[in-house]
């Protein structure tokens, strides 16, 4: 079995995650079965999701609410271009409902003013 991990610069954008798109099919063009694929997050994601629970255990709520919406908008505006219209709307609800928790996350993180590992853990996860 072939493993393919993709991260940070090859998922930077949509430009870059089709080029990984195009990399798995010819993988699987030539088995037939392709290959598993590993994704991370998006390039500088884990980065500013570290910065949102640090300014949430820091009661810097706005703060961290502003960098969550930051996200929401990059990852919708590359699921929109990435997704053709049907498919498109699915996946941003999808996404939609991910920052959702996320913002109740940052929340909570904001009143109990502490980011245990447990909760950088569900940060993190998000990416």
């Amino acid at each position: 079995m072939v493993v393919q991990k993709f991260g940070g610069t090859s998922v930077a954008d949509p430009q870059a995650i089709r080029r990984l798109i195009d990399i798995v099919r010819a993988a699987r063009a030539r088995d037939g079965r392709g290959p598993a694929v590993v994704v991370s997050a998006m390039s500088g994601v884990t980065d500013a999701l570290l910065g949102v629970a640090a300014a949430a255990g820091s009661a810097r709520a706005d703060e961290a609410l502003a960098r969550v919406e930051q996200l929401r908008t990059r990852h919708v505006a590359a699921a929109r271009d990435l997704v053709p219209a049907p498919g498109a709307a699915a996946l941003t609800a999808q996404i939609l409902e991910q920052f959702d928790e996320l913002a109740a996350i940052v929340k909570a993180l904001a009143v109990l003013r502490e980011v245990s590992p447990r909760t950088l853990d569900a940060v993190a996860a998000i990416g």
